[in-house]
């Protein structure tokens, strides 16, 4: 077993050790790094195959009793297992990246940052887009603008079907673009967005990318700070508090001055990311966070790389399968940031595989960990829901159960009493609404109780939608059904 182990490991390295040239490790050259991915195309996804065969190799050596050949097993595994994931992302990457970047023609695409300080399903507010352009592998940003720059056309310019239309009639999510995204399938949003522009400017885009504050930071700290025209320094580290809070504060009296404010560190920060200096790598790593925390979202026109995209993190869509779900989004109603105070407990619960269906729970606890009853009214008021008639820091959120295909509800449970809710569906899964009320430094319990089919087959999901905060998720789902 030993010569066996070292063998492996010698395999192991050599698919790693060729990945790495494609990069490099040196100051970013994107467009050649760009041409040198799309050279290696047919090679990358040599490698990506031979590295799930040799992590597949490794699993299935009988584990030892001999206490340094297992370690050594167990450590193999593990970097075999990382090996075959990071060439499988880099396989993925050659054959969307130098197409998506304009090296076959150009392209265009709307970039919308989500400010998720005020909630919306894919993670914030539309606060601020920008129109990307992509040529031969170098990315410029010809248009920024706040939201307030977005046309709200006066009828929908597309038609995402009936299940859409009967679940969000009720916020203009086709003419609103503060509830474009208030689906939690991004290409829902993405659509929307360009169809949209389409309408105010008769310019086609090729897709959408969606990105946050948070994820910006990840980046930041490999670019180092920004400097806006005034000196003051935009950090990894305060670029989050900055944009999603402090500046309200900031800028109290003065609403438009605040989104000038938030515009300049928009372009500057992207003006930082397209010209850095900053190691090709260190960078991919960075952008593989967001992409990880489902902060970067990507959607194509084209179908081809759509379905590509939809098998990568960077979807972000709704599962096409049969597999056990509980997406739970929290949208605001107030019209305020008081998200940025919100606090999330998630958990799925589910009982033994046995009989046709079987019962399930989704519980989750929100807190609403304000304590400062002194910030602007645009920040803890309800500016968007004035006949609500909410104290002063209540959170007023919207919260979306998007289910098993075949679920049933059963009943929904507010703090352990019977709440309203309502019920549609999207994209073929069952889904419950309810609007609960969280007082300032309180919390508020939602409880979901349905009937799940057994014949549910393929890994629990449960997608977690990207706010400010890092919500403890619990699960205990047994897996039913045959893989398929």
């Amino acid at each position: 077993m030993a010569d066996a182990v070292d063998d492996l490991a010698t395999e192991v390295l050599v698919p790693s050790t060729e990945l790495a040239s494609v990069f490099g490790s040196g100051g970013a050259d994107t467009e050649g790094t760009v041409r040198r991915l799309n050279a290696m195309q047919h090679s990358l996804e040599d490698l990506a195959v031979s590295s799930r065969q040799i992590a597949a190799e490794i699993d299935a050596i009988a584990p030892s009793w001999f206490g340094p050949v297992a370690d050594a097993h167990a450590e193999l595994h593990s970097k075999a297992s990382r090996a075959a994931e990071m060439l499988g992302n880099a396989d993925i990457a050659a054959r969307l990246v130098p197409d998506m970047v304009g090296i076959s023609g150009g392209r265009s695409y709307f970039l919308a940052i989500q400010t998720p300080s005020e909630a919306r399903a894919t993670g914030g507010l539309l606060g601020a887009f920008a129109i990307v352009d992509a040529r031969n592998g170098r990315v410029s940003t010809p248009t920024l603008g706040q939201n307030a720059e977005l046309e709200n056309p006066r009828v929908r310019q597309v038609n995402l079907g009936s299940e859409f239309n009967d679940l969000y009639t009720w916020t203009h999510a086709y003419t609103d673009n503060r509830n474009n995204n208030i689906s939690p399938s991004f290409p829902d949003a993405a659509r929307i967005w360009i169809a949209n522009w389409k309408h105010q400017t008769g310019q086609l885009l090729d897709g959408a990318i969606a990105i946050d504050p948070i994820a910006l930071s990840y980046v930041l700290d490999v670019t180092g700070p920004v400097t806006l025209p005034d000196g003051e320094k935009i950090t990894a580290d305060n670029v989050v508090p900055i944009t999603l809070s402090t500046s309200y504060e900031r800028f109290a009296g003065d609403n438009a001055e605040r989104k000038a404010y938030l515009q300049t560190i928009a372009k500057a920060t992207v003006e930082q990311i397209s010209n850095t200096t900053a190691s090709t790598g260190a960078l991919l790593e960075a952008l593989g966070h967001g992409v990880s925390d489902r902060r970067i979202m990507i959607y194509s026109t084209r179908p081809e790389e759509q379905e590509l995209l939809e098998s990568t993190d960077l979807g972000h869509q709704l599962p096409d399968s049969m597999a056990s779900l509980a997406d739970v989004t929290i949208g605001n109603v107030a019209g305020n940031k008081i998200d940025y105070y919100l606090k999330r407990e998630i958990s799925y619960a589910a009982d033994a595989c046995t009989g046709e269906t079987r019962g399930s729970t989704v519980t989750v606890k929100l807190t609403n960990t304000l304590t400062d009853l002194s910030l602007p009214k645009y920040v803890i008021g309800s500016m968007g829901a004035p006949s609500a008639d909410l104290p002063l820091g209540t959170n007023f959120a919207n919260v979306q159960f998007t289910l098993t295909k075949g679920a049933n509800v059963l009943d929904l449970t507010v703090n352990g009493g019977p709440e309203f809710y309502w019920e549609g569906s999207l994209q073929g899964h069952p889904v419950a609404v309810t609007q609960v009320r969280i007082p300032a430094g309180k919390s508020v319990e939602v409880k979901l109780r349905l009937n799940e089919p057994t014949s549910a087959h393929g890994d629990v999901q449960v997608p977690i939608q990207p706010l400010v905060d890092t919500p403890t998720v619990n699960v205990d789902v047994p897996t039913c059904g045959d893989e398929k």
